[in-house]
């Protein structure tokens, strides 16, 4: 019967949850606690300023903050681990790990793994690191690969480096403990206690809903788990096709050992510890003082700032609100839990107590067990302590209203009697003599109660003896075994019942604080319901639908995102950084204010900001802070660089070098300054897109006043030499200015070392906000420049406007992010950049690289594909975000410039791709690009090869040829007649070259016609949409040339000639 009753204690201990823990150096005193600081982490200040987290390394796509570790982003197919650089040799001992998992889907994938295993582990398939481990692995997994309904859950398995983990089946027969706990986006940080004492392992979880740290739960527990003597610790963690944060807010290592074993070292300590406690104290008063005697001398700058403290939003309010009514059902069933298994203790010593006693009379019984009790004597023991409740509870009633009797009688006493004077009567209470006959009986109910319960207590019930063997009123031990099971089964079904009852509840409360847009909108609609609960029902109904419309919108536009292809674009721009938008959603919301206000807080924090983003941006290129200037964009910052100081230097330089090359908002620009009169050299390129720097070198004359030339090209990737450049330009007192667009943030740059003056720097281009750009200008030797718009003066009266903070601040943290990943980055583009370029050039014939093969960017991979149309293969791709050059001319179905400077003909120039690798890139999304491009561009090779074969096709793309003939005829036309004033020579070649459009047209015409006549199907015979695309534009082209020579006509002058060399240029 005791064996029993110990059975139903152990299955009510684990139906009901178990909320406090206790370290076990309280159970057991001999154990001595320490914490290892070497093989732990927490905030603030986790990492270095150089971004390494001390005594840990890590890698992947982690990611070290000041107070946390994301191992993983919330990108797809990604993998983060972190491990310390030191090994742990106790035998007993505690991790406490604070984390976070969040994401925005419903569901999450994969999951966070924490690990005490022999060697440090390294990338692969478990959970982001390697299987066939030797240790412990602890996996947090968040999706169910085996769809049995059984995750999240928290799993534990030991390996001792011969098992192989079976992830599609979710380690199932492998695992040894497990608990199912949704660790997902809670309100909280989860915490886990993995504790391992004398070979027994247990888990306890915080499930992150509750304010309280102690708040516990009891997970699992093992027995006799053998785990390597000495081991490192680490977290690593992976993300899927579904992708969740996993951050770790805290990595807490303490180990035990007996007091004993250290009672002789414990002596040298003491006397050290001593010491050191002195210092930290005498510190600590200094630090105080500094700190009053600093808020004293400032005390406008050390007040705080809290908007936070004054205000409280109406979302903070009721979320506190469930917070608190969630800590009290978590208190009350902490209650209910004690008294239960108070309960179960006293019903155990009663059993034990009977079961003896029914041993002694058993002895003279014949046949019965000694173990069998009457049900009726337990009822009449359950009723006597039910008995002795209730009238325990009505005790403390009586004696409570008896108190406030007692105190209503002693208020009227001091209100009625007064103070005897002379000549004066005593006057007393009128105290009425009901309620003192009330008091007297009320004391006598207690005395006999009393005397009741002590006669009680002196008379123990006796319980019956057993008679015979055939007494009908014996419960065998098999009805009361089936009493007991149908009681537990009873319970079991009501709290089943509960559960199920709060189940809407706490799934609502779940998915309202999943993600932040969610608790966003749930804002907005409250506050919507709260403006128009006095409205009609006919517009609360109106304002339902249009709710239900707001979602049906949410649904379609992410399963658009679903569906878009793969991206493969970095060099247009680049995705932006979670960490980036993390820092910018402050300055968006609630710091609001405007930086260049400089008489409140809101002012100052703004200003604060920028400062420190300006500091960033400095620090990646090794430069000064006050040489940053914020601009829109890499234009912006091109268009400043060029014409302001070319204006600024054009008293005494009329002249300025670039390349072929450039950027087409520094080739306008540069057509900008020679209608002003300025002289401009394109210096061309060689073959391999570099430039020739003896060519350069004799092009730099006295009169020149600026060089601008790209770092790293937009289209091929060429990085030209740009330290040998800067120093060129230096000793010809000339000054530099280049575009680093596609190189800030994605190879190392050193404006001193190199010698550049102006450098210009685009955000979008670095995993940051569109729309913020940057522009360094050098301070010594001063470069002084006219700004090409005015206003406020801010920016140092360069760039004047308001400095928009949210975007600048995201410059700030993508420059952070960049200088902190550009090795890693570097490392990982050119390793996916040779594996897309080796198997595409191995497995298709006919591919050109274009560009410098060694001398280049390896994000950027630009490839010709001959016999094969660039828009045709664009198309074909649909899959994958591509282009075929700059974003700025994508829409243009002309060659590009870049690929006819380096010698391209104009065929290998229209079937050119580029393929932007950036951070996020995958190698899975190359492996699949190169599938998907070898498949297409065979396929498209062969169709042309079948066109080829057939005359009318063959016809047709020779009536094509001709139209894109006329058309680049017509727009040399409408370019020479910019020049007609400076040289009217320029006619000829105009008139030579509508004579040759003329006749182009006619033989578009013969041709056009011969096809009709030699067709069964006259009717089916029509134009291209290529044909029609370039006819269309030669019209437009043609319309331009009519309107600057009637201009011409109107306003004929007589203008100097230029030189030969310049027509050339012009041609």
């Amino acid at each position: 019967m005791k064996k029993f009753y110990n059975l139903i204690l152990t299955i009510y201990t684990s139906i009901i949850a178990i909320y406090a823990y206790t370290d076990p150096s309280v159970i057991n005193p001999q154990l001595l606690k320490r914490f290892e600081y070497k093989l732990s982490f927490k905030g603030p200040h986790l990492a270095f300023k150089d971004g390494t987290v001390p005594f840990w390394t890590f890698g992947g796509s982690a990611i070290a903050s000041d107070d946390q570790v994301r191992v993983t982003p919330s990108i797809r197919s990604q993998k983060g681990w972190i491990w310390t650089k030191n090994t742990m040799t106790s035998d007993n001992w505690l991790l406490d790990v604070k984390l976070r998992v969040n994401g925005r889907g419903r569901i999450g994938a994969d999951g966070l793994a924490i690990w005490f295993t022999e060697k440090p582990g390294v990338e692969g398939p478990v959970f982001g690191s390697n299987d066939f481990w030797n240790g412990l692995g602890v996996f947090l997994d968040s999706f169910d690969n085996d769809a049995l309904q059984n995750n999240p859950i928290i799993a534990v398995m030991v390996n001792d480096g011969t098992k192989t983990y079976d992830h599609p089946h979710d380690g199932t027969g492998q695992i040894q403990g497990s608990c199912i706990r949704d660790f997902r986006n809670k309100p909280f940080a989860i915490r886990l206690k993995i504790e391992y004492i004398n070979q027994g392992l247990a888990i306890y979880v915080n499930n992150g809903i509750s304010q309280d740290d102690n708040a516990f739960e009891f997970c699992t527990r093992i027995d006799g788990v053998k785990l390597p003597k000495t081991g490192y610790l680490g977290v690593s963690a992976e993300t899927g096709g579904l992708a969740d944060d996993h951050d770790v807010l805290e990595f807490l290592t303490n180990t035990y050992s007996d007091k004993q074993a250290t009672a002789q070292n414990q002596a040298a300590t003491d006397e050290q510890a001593k010491k050191y406690k002195e210092e930290y104290e005498n510190y600590e008063r200094d630090l105080k003082k500094q700190q009053d005697d600093y808020q004293k001398e400032h005390p406008d700058l050390t007040t705080p700032y809290s908007e936070k403290a004054l205000f409280e939003s109406e979302y903070d309010r009721e979320f506190r609100t469930i917070l608190e009514g969630q800590d009290q059902i978590r208190l009350s069933l902490t209650s209910i839990d004690r008294k239960m298994i108070e309960l179960l203790g006293r019903v155990e010593r009663i059993s034990s107590t009977t079961g003896e006693q029914q041993q002694i009379t058993g002895k003279d019984a014949t046949g019965i067990p000694a173990d069998v009790a009457r049900i009726q004597d337990i009822n009449r023991v359950i009723n006597a302590n039910n008995d002795m409740s209730r009238t325990v509870q009505s005790f403390a009633q009586v004696l409570t209203d008896l108190q406030q009797k007692l105190n209503n009688l002693q208020v009227n006493i001091n209100n009625n009697q007064r103070p005897i004077g002379a000549g004066q009567q005593v006057v007393t209470s009128n105290v009425d003599g009901t309620v003192v006959n009330e008091i007297r009986e009320i004391v006598k109910m207690i005395k006999s109660e009393t005397n009741t319960l002590v006669q009680k207590s002196l008379n123990p019930m006796k319980c019956p003896t057993v008679t015979a063997a055939n007494d009908s009123s014996c419960v065998g031990t098999f009805t009361f075994m089936c009493a007991i099971v149908l009681q537990i089964i009873i319970l079991i079904g009501f709290f089943a019942y509960k559960m199920k009852m709060r189940e809407p509840v706490m799934l609502s409360i779940t998915r309202n604080i999943s993600t932040k847009s969610v608790l966003l909108s749930f804002v907005s609609r409250r506050s919507c319901r709260i403006l128009t609960a006095e409205a009609s029902p006919a517009s609360k109904k109106q304002q339902e639908i249009d709710e239900i419309k707001v979602t049906q919108q949410k649904y379609q536009e992410l399963q658009k995102l679903q569906s878009r292809p793969l991206y493969l674009d970095a060099q247009a721009t680049t995705p932006m950084d979670p960490r980036v938008l993390d820092q910018m959603l402050p300055y968006m919301t609630h710091l609001y204010g405007n930086p260049h206000s400089r008489t409140h807080a809101f002012g100052w924090e703004s200003e604060k900001a920028i400062e420190i983003a300006r500091e960033k941006v400095a620090k990646l290129i090794n430069a000064e802070p006050k040489e940053i200037i914020f601009t829109s964009g890499a234009t912006e910052s091109n268009n400043i660089s060029v014409k302001g100081v070319a204006r600024f230097y054009k008293e005494k330089k009329k002249h300025v070098v670039t390349t072929q090359t450039e950027h087409k908002c520094v080739l306008d620009s540069m057509r900008v300054l020679e209608s002003e009169g300025f002289k401009v050299t394109y210096l061309p390129v060689k073959k391999n897109g570099l430039i020739d720097l003896q060519e350069l070198e004799s092009v730099l004359t006295p009169e020149t006043s600026l060089c601008s030339v790209m770092m790293v090209n937009n289209e091929i990737g060429v990085r030209q030499p740009i330290k040998e450049i800067g120093k060129l330009c230096r000793s010809k007192k000339v000054f530099f200015h280049t575009d680093a667009a596609q190189s800030v943030g994605k190879i190392p740059i050193d404006v001193n070392q190199m010698n550049i003056d102006l450098l210009s720097i685009s955000g979008h281009k670095i995993y940051g906000p569109k729309g913020i750009g940057a522009l360094y200008i050098r301070r010594r030797p001063r470069v002084r420049l006219d700004p090409i718009q005015t206003g406020g003066g801010q920016e140092r009266n360069i760039r004047s406007g308001t400095v928009p903070t949210p975007l600048v601040v995201g410059l700030g943290a993508a420059c952070e992010i960049a200088q902190h990943e550009i090795g890693n980055d570097e490392k990982r583009v050119t390793e996916l950049s040779k594996k897309l370029i080796d198997e595409i050039t191995k497995r298709c014939t006919h591919v050109i690289l274009n560009g410098d093969p060694e001398s280049r960017y390896p994000g950027c991979v630009n490839l010709s594909f001959a016999y094969v149309e660039g828009e045709s293969l664009l198309m074909a791709l649909k899959d994958i975000a591509l282009s075929s050059g700059s974003a700025c001319t994508s829409a243009s179905l002309e060659p590009s410039y870049v690929l006819r400077a380096i010698g391209a003909d104009e065929d290998l120039a229209h079937s050119s791709i580029r393929f932007g690798i950036g951070r996020f890139t995958t190698e899975a999304e190359v492996d699949f690009t190169i599938e998907k491009t070898v498949e297409h561009v065979k396929r498209l090779r062969e169709m042309r090869i079948s066109k080829m074969s057939d005359p009318l096709c063959q016809l047709m793309e020779d009536v094509e040829g001709l139209c894109k003939r006329c058309y680049h005829l017509q727009k040399s036309n409408n370019d020479m007649y910019d020049y007609i004033k400076e040289d009217h020579q320029l006619q000829e070649y105009i008139d030579e070259n509508e004579q040759i459009i003329e006749k182009y047209h006619r033989k578009i015409n013969e041709i056009f016609h011969f096809m009709k006549d030699n067709s069964d199907k006259k009717d089916e015979i029509h134009l291209s949409p290529t044909v029609i695309d370039y006819k269309r534009m030669e019209a437009e082209q043609k319309r331009l040339c009519s309107e600057k020579k009637n201009k011409l006509a109107e306003n004929s002058m007589n203008h100097e000639q230029v030189s030969s060399d310049d027509k050339g240029a012009y041609l």
